[in-house]
């Protein structure tokens, strides 16, 4: 009876603590820690995945789950983007800027679009000094501007606005500053792709591939740049190489010698 007891014990030590987890719960949580693992995931339902990867315990990793996805690709779905992608440090770190797909940048802007229809001249300039900023803060491209219309909007109201209103000059310059980024809009790798993501994922995937297109440019500046300075230092050791010209010096003069024996001769006595 002691040993009994003495086990019972022992095992209400060590049971984890709320209730116990059912058999489906804990094969979630072991391929949640072992997604990585995973090579396929063969005739698997979508809402299985979603809780294996959305389970507070996964470990997965991008390259595994845009590995499985590809090899799978019914298995993606909102819920994952949502709760896994959107969580991600690159599209967290977008987000802070900004960025974020197409789709939820549209809404955004539909929004503030939707208050700039309103004013009137009788409306108050707090809500539309509001959405000018905001719609400031949101990286447009062109593919947004299609799909919104904001910029024709925003262009009426310039036309139809007093200009003695206060938000003429935010407003004024907001849309001169879409002007002038439609044309650099090439330059700028997202920038110019960010309308072909629909999904967190693909703007994840669209971050990577920028920063890869990033490091390439600074690296081929960096070879450049070294291609200069060597061939600036060959030329600098040719010219060091020559002999340089004599300079024709004065000869010192010598002092002269003075012998010991003297050839003056002594007088007899």
């Amino acid at each position: 009876m002691y040993f009994t007891i003495r086990e019972q014990a022992s095992r209400e030590a060590y049971r984890p603590p709320g209730p116990t987890p059912s058999l489906h719960e804990l094969c979630v949580r072991v391929l949640a820690i072992h997604f990585d693992d995973i090579a396929c995931a063969g005739p698997l339902e979508t809402r299985l995945y979603e809780e294996i990867l959305c389970h507070p315990d996964c470990l997965a990793t991008p390259a595994a789950v845009l590995r499985l996805e590809e090899r799978h690709p019914d298995l993606a779905s909102k819920a994952t983007d949502e709760r896994y992608w959107r969580l991600r440090d690159k599209c967290d770190v977008a987000a802070a800027k900004g960025y974020a797909p197409l789709p939820v940048l549209a809404d955004r802007v539909a929004a503030h679009r939707a208050v700039i229809e309103s004013w009137t001249t009788a409306s108050k300039t707090r809500p539309l000094a509001a959405a000018l900023e905001a719609l400031e803060k949101i990286p447009m491209t062109v593919e947004l501007l299609a799909r919104t219309k904001v910029g024709k909007t925003l262009a009426r109201f310039v036309k139809r606005c007093p200009e003695t209103d206060p938000a003429m000059p935010a407003a004024t310059a907001l849309l001169a500053a879409w002007k002038r980024r439609a044309g650099e809009e090439e330059e700028d790798y997202l920038r110019a792709h960010l309308g072909e993501c629909e999904t967190w994922k693909d703007l994840y995937v669209l971050l990577g591939t920028a920063e890869e297109k990033k490091r390439e440019s600074v690296a081929a500046r960096a070879r450049a740049r070294f291609k200069e300075v060597a061939g600036a230092r060959r030329l600098t050791c040719e010219l060091a190489s020559t002999p340089p010209r004599k300079r024709r010096t004065s000869t010192a003069i010598s002092p002269p010698r003075i012998n010991n024996i003297s050839n003056v001769s002594r007088p007899k006595y």
